[in-house]
Protein backbone atom coordinates (compact mmCIF):
# COMPACT_ATOMS: atom_id res chain seq x y z
CA UNK A 1 0.00 0.00 0.00
CA UNK A 2 1.14 3.52 -0.69
CA UNK A 3 1.32 6.12 2.14
CA UNK A 4 -2.05 7.59 1.19
CA UNK A 5 -3.79 4.22 1.49
CA UNK A 6 -2.26 3.75 4.95
CA UNK A 7 -3.38 7.26 5.93
CA UNK A 8 -6.85 6.53 4.51
CA UNK A 9 -7.33 3.36 6.54
CA UNK A 10 -6.02 4.94 9.73
CA UNK A 11 -8.26 8.02 9.39
CA UNK A 12 -11.52 6.65 8.00
CA UNK A 13 -11.88 3.52 10.03
CA UNK A 14 -10.60 4.92 13.30
CA UNK A 15 -12.56 8.20 13.38
CA UNK A 16 -15.76 7.89 11.37
CA UNK A 17 -17.27 4.74 12.85
CA UNK A 18 -18.00 6.04 16.35
CA UNK A 19 -21.54 4.66 16.35
CA UNK A 20 -20.33 1.21 15.33
CA UNK A 21 -17.69 1.28 18.04
CA UNK A 22 -20.34 2.21 20.60
CA UNK A 23 -22.77 -0.53 19.56
CA UNK A 24 -19.87 -2.95 19.21
CA UNK A 25 -19.39 -2.71 22.97
CA UNK A 26 -22.74 -4.45 23.47
CA UNK A 27 -21.59 -8.05 23.70
CA UNK A 28 -24.23 -9.88 21.57
CA UNK A 29 -23.74 -7.51 18.66
CA UNK A 30 -19.94 -7.69 18.48
CA UNK A 31 -19.75 -10.58 16.05
CA UNK A 32 -22.47 -9.28 13.75
CA UNK A 33 -21.17 -5.71 13.65
CA UNK A 34 -17.66 -6.95 12.93
CA UNK A 35 -18.97 -9.22 10.17
CA UNK A 36 -21.05 -6.38 8.70
CA UNK A 37 -18.09 -3.96 8.69
CA UNK A 38 -15.83 -6.53 7.03
CA UNK A 39 -18.47 -7.27 4.40
CA UNK A 40 -19.14 -3.55 3.82
CA UNK A 41 -15.43 -2.77 3.53
CA UNK A 42 -14.59 -5.71 1.29
CA UNK A 43 -17.52 -5.49 -1.10
CA UNK A 44 -18.33 -1.78 -1.10
CA UNK A 45 -15.61 0.53 0.22
CA UNK A 46 -12.62 -1.17 -1.43
CA UNK A 47 -14.16 -1.30 -4.93
CA UNK A 48 -15.23 2.34 -4.60
CA UNK A 49 -11.76 3.28 -3.38
CA UNK A 50 -10.03 1.64 -6.34
CA UNK A 51 -12.62 3.04 -8.77
CA UNK A 52 -11.99 6.48 -7.32
CA UNK A 53 -8.18 6.14 -7.18
CA UNK A 54 -7.72 4.80 -10.69
CA UNK A 55 -10.97 5.72 -12.43
CA UNK A 56 -11.63 8.66 -14.74
CA UNK A 57 -12.28 12.16 -13.52
CA UNK A 58 -15.04 14.44 -14.77
CA UNK A 59 -13.92 17.89 -13.73
CA UNK A 60 -13.82 17.89 -9.94
CA UNK A 61 -16.09 14.84 -9.76
CA UNK A 62 -15.31 11.16 -10.02
CA UNK A 63 -11.93 9.51 -9.70
CA UNK A 64 -8.42 10.91 -9.78
CA UNK A 65 -7.18 8.69 -12.60
CA UNK A 66 -4.08 7.41 -10.78
CA UNK A 67 -2.45 10.85 -10.74
CA UNK A 68 0.00 11.83 -7.99
CA UNK A 69 -1.66 13.59 -5.11
CA UNK A 70 0.15 16.89 -5.70
CA UNK A 71 -1.56 17.22 -9.08
CA UNK A 72 -4.94 16.23 -7.66
CA UNK A 73 -4.63 18.83 -4.90
CA UNK A 74 -3.51 21.49 -7.36
CA UNK A 75 -6.55 20.70 -9.51
CA UNK A 76 -8.95 20.74 -6.54
CA UNK A 77 -7.56 23.83 -4.80
CA UNK A 78 -6.06 25.80 -7.68
CA UNK A 79 -2.53 26.01 -6.25
CA UNK A 80 0.71 24.77 -7.77
CA UNK A 81 1.88 21.17 -7.31
CA UNK A 82 5.10 22.46 -5.70
CA UNK A 83 3.05 24.02 -2.90
CA UNK A 84 1.37 20.68 -2.24
CA UNK A 85 4.70 18.80 -2.25
CA UNK A 86 5.73 21.00 0.69
CA UNK A 87 2.36 20.58 2.46
CA UNK A 88 1.92 16.85 2.06
CA UNK A 89 -0.30 16.30 5.12
CA UNK A 90 -2.80 18.98 4.07
CA UNK A 91 -2.81 17.51 0.58
CA UNK A 92 -3.55 14.05 1.98
CA UNK A 93 -6.44 15.50 3.97
CA UNK A 94 -7.80 17.24 0.88
CA UNK A 95 -7.56 14.04 -1.17
CA UNK A 96 -9.13 12.03 1.65
CA UNK A 97 -11.97 14.54 1.86
CA UNK A 98 -12.47 14.19 -1.89
CA UNK A 99 -12.71 10.40 -1.52
CA UNK A 100 -15.13 10.69 1.42
CA UNK A 101 -17.41 12.82 -0.76
CA UNK A 102 -17.27 10.08 -3.39
CA UNK A 103 -17.97 7.44 -0.73
CA UNK A 104 -20.92 9.43 0.62
CA UNK A 105 -22.44 9.48 -2.85
CA UNK A 106 -21.89 5.73 -3.07
CA UNK A 107 -23.51 5.22 0.35
CA UNK A 108 -26.59 7.20 -0.68
CA UNK A 109 -26.80 5.21 -3.92
CA UNK A 110 -26.52 1.95 -1.95
CA UNK A 111 -29.21 3.08 0.50
CA UNK A 112 -31.64 4.00 -2.30
CA UNK A 113 -30.91 0.72 -4.09
CA UNK A 114 -31.51 -1.36 -0.95
CA UNK A 115 -34.68 0.59 -0.11
CA UNK A 116 -35.99 -0.03 -3.65
CA UNK A 117 -35.19 -3.76 -3.38
CA UNK A 118 -36.97 -4.02 -0.02
CA UNK A 119 -39.98 -2.12 -1.35
CA UNK A 120 -40.19 -4.37 -4.43
CA UNK A 121 -39.90 -7.46 -2.23
CA UNK A 122 -42.72 -6.28 0.03
CA UNK A 123 -44.94 -5.37 -2.91
CA UNK A 124 -44.42 -8.76 -4.56
CA UNK A 125 -45.01 -10.57 -1.29
CA UNK A 126 -48.25 -8.68 -0.72
CA UNK A 127 -49.51 -9.50 -4.23
CA UNK A 128 -49.08 -13.24 -3.66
Amino acid sequence: MNPFENFFWETVFSDSLIFWVWINQIQPFKFFISLFLKFYTLFFVLPLFYLWAYGPSFGKYGGIGGQPHEFVCSHLAGMSPEFWKKNEKECSLLVLNHFLQFLTFGNVFLYVFLAKCCFNFLVRRRQQ
